[in-house]
């Protein structure tokens, strides 16, 4: 079953690390000489335009900091903010890693100073290349940090293996948050739900969580931004779409006519009450897994992209756990 413990403790954990990226972002946002473009077109050796993993190994090696060019810790950092879905980042999808984003004096400031370009064989400011780096480690650590922690969400109670058959679906846990049943997660909602168990969180944190997956920036999750949030990227399981696609059709189904009863002054809060019990039985019946152990073939090369509505698969191919070779210090993070 989904643990709920191991849920909430994710998604305080992933608050903490925020706010430790958000306070070094800040204080590089600070640096008079921090420009945005400046910093791409300094990662972008080659002018290509776009900056890819290379480019970001490259810029950390030159500053003394070696990463293996086999671990997930880069891509983990490309895909989410890889917005049009192309494993690289233009200027505008870089923009908003630079940028503080709840900083709003901040990032004024820093996107209305003067743009400079940095050439092949030159370098920023020592500090200001301190700070990126530290700002783009703090990064790193959040997502593959985030990433290992809903892993655990996963886990049998005893966190010995991965449940190879979900008896308490992720539209099971979506319905339970959701609890004005709109078929959106607010963060009212997700706070009343950690409360609830007795999980002690503050509602504005919240809100900078839910902007972390919030990709419409309507300040609510649907479904599959929820997905997004929930499900891991970087370990070796194989996402069941076939299965996935189901529990997207019960959500339809479920908030189209818990919309249709509540237009009739019908309550939602009741109709769900009345057929959850099917909604298990439906899944009960279904042999269709979400998650299964790694098998090796040839579509594990392809990244599981969040847009269940387009059929886009993600599963990342398998590699082995190489540790991080940096002098860089992460346990202050």
């Amino acid at each position: 079953m989904i643990n709920i413990k191991k849920f909430l403790e994710y998604v305080v954990n992933t608050i903490q690390n925020m706010k430790k990226s958000e306070k070094i972002k800040e204080e590089m946002n600070s640096h008079e000489l921090c420009e945005p473009y400046a910093i791409f077109s300094r990662l972008d050796r080659e002018d290509k335009g776009y900056l890819v993993k290379e480019d970001f190994i490259r810029f950390l090696k030159e500053n003394g900091v070696i990463i293996d060019s086999q671990r997930k810790t880069i891509d983990l950092f490309i895909e989410y903010y890889d917005k049009n879905f192309d494993d690289k980042l233009n200027f505008t999808e870089f923009l908003n890693f630079v940028l503080n984003k709840n900083q709003n004096l901040s990032r004024s400031i820093t996107s209305q100073r003067e743009t400079y370009k940095i050439c092949c064989d030159e370098y920023l400011e020592k500090n200001l290349e301190n700070l990126i780096v530290q700002s783009l480690m703090s990064d790193f650590y959040l997502f593959e940090y985030s990433d290992t922690k809903k892993i655990e969400i996963f886990l049998n109670l005893d966190e010995t293996e991965i449940n190879s058959y979900e008896d308490r679906k992720l539209i099971n846990l979506f319905i339970d948050i959701d609890e004005d049943k709109d078929g959106l997660i607010s963060c009212e909602d997700l706070y009343d739900f950690a409360i609830k168990r007795k999980v002690k969180i503050c509602n504005e944190e919240l809100q900078d969580f839910i902007g972390l997956f919030d990709e419409d920036m309507d300040g609510f999750l649907d479904w599959n931004e929820f997905l997004f949030m929930i499900l891991p990227s970087s370990q070796n399981f194989e996402y069941n779409l076939e299965s996935l696609k189901k529990q997207e059709e019960i959500y339809n189904n479920y908030y189209y006519k818990t919309k249709n009863l509540n237009s009739c002054g019908i309550n939602n809060c009741n109709y769900y009450s009345c057929c959850e019990n099917n909604i298990n039985n439906d899944y009960n019946r279904d042999n269709n897994i979400i998650y299964q152990t790694y098998q090796n073939n040839d579509k594990n090369n392809d990244y599981f992209k969040n847009n269940i509505n387009n059929n886009i698969s993600y599963v990342h191919e398998n590699k082995n756990k190489n540790e991080f070779h940096t002098n860089f210090d992460y346990s202050n993070y």
